[in-house]
């Protein structure tokens, strides 16, 4: 009995481990002008379930998002929708404009900058729309995602996410340009997994100890 209680529990660890998984941060650091020091905006993917991740993009002070191509993202799914619109600080509220996705992968489609192509862009209202940050959710309709860095892929650019950039401090006409990046770094288990995951470990090693023994 004890034999089976061990070997459930040290089976436990590791399922929980294999299954549990944490949002990633991606940050966009180039640049399509000069004379601006970054980091520019933080972008965030929470899968919360196989198909549905929160996505956030964050500007690092003293930066804003700002209007029309305000967040673009390369998503890995041939099918998606997108909703559930929130924003904080800033000039002005966020007001939605347009969501626009483009599943078709030839360029030119929706081109940010020297960015490339991206398959949704998010455009607010007007000029006056500065925000801190964005937040929405991305609803994948042709699969599901495996992990939080498999919501976003590169294009053909080589970049997964873009954001339009406003200065507030600057007094000319170049007070606003746009930030991007490619690199999609892989998920990093917490903490708290990886000690389950080798508390399962030590758990199946007990147990073959004492197998070996009898």
């Amino acid at each position: 009995m004890k034999r089976t209680i061990l070997a459930a529990l040290a089976m436990c660890g590791v399922i929980a481990a294999a299954t549990s998984a944490s949002a990633y941060s991606l940050s966009l650091n180039q640049i399509n002008t000069t004379g601006y020091s970054g980091p520019y905006v933080n972008v965030t993917i929470d899968l919360t379930t196989a198909t549905t991740a929160t996505v956030k993009f964050d500007a690092f002070s003293p930066y804003l998002l700002v209007n029309g191509k305000i967040a673009d993202l390369n998503v890995n799914a041939s099918g998606f929708s997108v909703g559930s619109f929130t924003s904080g600080g800033g000039l002005n509220n966020f007001v939605l404009n347009s969501v626009n996705i483009d599943t078709n992968p030839a360029p030119p489609n929706q081109q940010v900058s020297m960015f490339g192509d991206f398959n949704l862009t998010i455009s607010s209202q007007n000029a006056s729309q500065r925000v801190d940050w964005l937040q929405f959710i991305v609803t994948n309709t042709s699969g599901t995602w495996a992990s939080d860095d498999k919501v976003l892929t590169a294009n053909t650019d080589g970049y997964s996410a873009a954001a339009h950039i406003f200065v507030p401090s600057a007094a000319t006409n170049a007070n606003t340009f746009f930030v991007g990046n490619g690199e999609t770094p892989p998920s990093v288990p917490e903490p708290s997994t990886m000690l389950l995951l080798g508390s399962g470990f030590l758990g199946l090693a007990a147990y073959g100890r004492k197998r070996a023994r009898k």
